[in-house]
This record gives structure tokens, C-alpha cells and sequence, in this order.
């Protein structure tokens, strides 16, 4: 991913596993005064074989116009922490974007629409810590997620396939979720990335995130048997897990915070 350019706005896009953090980085971004990021305003035009989402989608009118086929919610209430204010934010943001996990399954289909005007986040997460959610959603009640363990893997073993077997790398920035949530620097080396203000008000933010990241991790449950925890281990890829991590690192100490005051 090289050094962004401005375009006013420029597109930017948050993909990965369901359960990998994307919802997090999304609203994350979502928060700083110049992104306009969605919360799969348009998760619903980008499965393969009917992919249908455009850059006319993201402009202001269209993009607060939540119309059948777009998503699977009605309001703009669904999201309050990421879309309180975008209409304000329209006209002078410097990105507007999309959170839509599984954008990996139609990267080629993206690409094509989007080109060279887009910037993809691909949020990566321990497979173990991505089926326990599954699991954890599945057995709730009141949740309608009906993926199992077996769906996990396949989900987190294709998001890895799909970034590495990628020809639009140097557009994709790999986030380590471990790493990026338990730090304060890796948020500043992203927005110094894209070019965004890093002042008293972001870094207050970051920090907050962190702390909230480490109050989820004591509380979130690891409801896996030892009959799980082997199944994964069997199946999951975990060379390119692997081999992901370590380019993503790489790319990540090259990056300085360089931000706007």
C-alpha cells in the first residue's frame, strides 16, 4: 500500500474475517473528524457473481439513502458511534469508505470498480479467538448467527487466501489485531499513513480504545473444547496465518507516525 495521495475524498475500505476486529477498526476510523466510513452500508452488493457496488454509491445523496439491497438494516440508528455526524462530515472528509468483512470474496470485481482510488484495511485475527466468537453467537439466543466452528475456518482460511494470493497488495494494508489494539503507536503509524490529523483529540481516542480493547479481552469468554481447539489446529491454515503476520509486521516498522498536528 503506498503513500496516499489525496483525492477529496479518497475510498477507503475495511475488510477481513467476520469476527476479526473490522467492526472495530471501523468505527475507530469512523470517529476521526475526516473519514466517513460505513458499517457495511453496502455488505449487501458485494457477493460474488452480484457485485454491484460503485463509487457512485459513496456520494453524499446516494450514500445517506439507505435503499432495499443495500444492507441489512433500515437506520442509521443501527451504528450511532459510526454514523452520528456524516452528514456534516460530507464535503470536507478526506475519505469515505465501507466496512464490509468478507470485501475479500469480490476483491478482483472491487478493484476493477474502484481502481487506484482505493485503500483496503484487512483486519487479521488468531483463528482461535475468531471461532470462539462464531461459537459464542451461534449459542446465544437472541442472535440470529447460525456459523459454526467448521464456517470459521473456512471464512478465515479464504480471507488469508485472498490477501495473499492478491495482485493489489500494494493497495491492502494487513492490520495485526493483537498488535493494533494493545498499542497507541500502530493507530498513529495508520493515520500518519493516510495522511489524516493525529492531534490531542486522536491520540485521547486511541488510548481510550485501548483500554476498552483491554477490558473486552478479561471479560471475553474462550469457549472452545479440547474436541475444537484440535479440530482447528487440523484444519486451519496456519503457514499463511503465519506468512501474513510476518509481512504484515514488516510493513508496519517501516511506517513512521508522520502525522498532522
Amino acid at each position: 500500500m503506498n503513500q496516499v495521495t489525496k483525492n477529496n475524498p479518497s475510498y477507503l475500505f475495511i475488510m477481513g474475517c467476520p469476527r476479526s476486529g473490522t467492526t472495530a477498526m471501523g468505527t475507530y476510523l469512523a470517529s476521526h473528524q475526516s473519514v466517513v466510513m460505513g458499517i457495511e452500508r453496502f455488505g449487501h452488493r458485494i457477493h460474488p457473481g452480484n457485485y454491484s457496488m460503485t463509487k457512485e454509491l459513496f456520494e453524499a445523496e446516494r450514500f445517506m439513502d439507505i435503499q432495499p439491497g443495500d444492507t441489512f438494516y433500515e437506520s442509521f440508528d443501527f451504528a450511532p458511534m459510526a454514523y452520528g455526524g456524516i452528514d456534516e462530515k460530507f464535503g470536507k472528509c478526506e475519505y469515505v469508505g465501507d466496512k464490509i468483512p468478507m470485501l475479500y470474496t469480490s476483491l478482483p470485481e472491487f478493484f476493477e470498480e474502484f481502481g487506484k482510488d482505493a485503500y483496503v484495511v484487512f483486519m487479521l485475527r488468531n483463528i482461535f479467538d475468531v471461532a470462539a466468537s462464531y461459537v459464542a453467537r451461534k449459542d446465544d439466543p437472541n442472535d440470529n448467527w447460525s456459523r459454526d466452528i467448521d464456517q470459521a475456518i473456512n471464512d478465515w482460511s479464504l480471507s488469508i487466501k485472498a490477501y495473499n494470493n492478491s495482485e493489489y497488495k500494494d493497495r491492502i494494508l494487513p492490520v495485526v489485531y493483537e498488535d493494533f489494539f494493545t498499542s497507541t503507536d500502530l493507530p498513529a503509524k495508520l493515520l500518519g499513513k493516510l495522511g489524516l490529523k493525529n492531534g490531542a483529540e486522536e491520540v485521547a481516542r486511541a488510548k481510550n480504545m485501548v483500554a476498552r480493547g483491554e477490558q473486552l479481552a478479561a471479560l471475553r469468554p474462550r469457549n472452545l473444547s479440547e474436541a475444537d481447539v484440535l479440530r482447528i489446529s487440523l484444519k486451519a491454515p496456519f503457514g499463511g496465518y503465519r506468512a501474513l503476520v510476518e509481512d504484515a509486521r514488516a510493513q508496519w516498522s517501516l511506517l513512521g507516525s508522520d502525522p498532522k498536528g
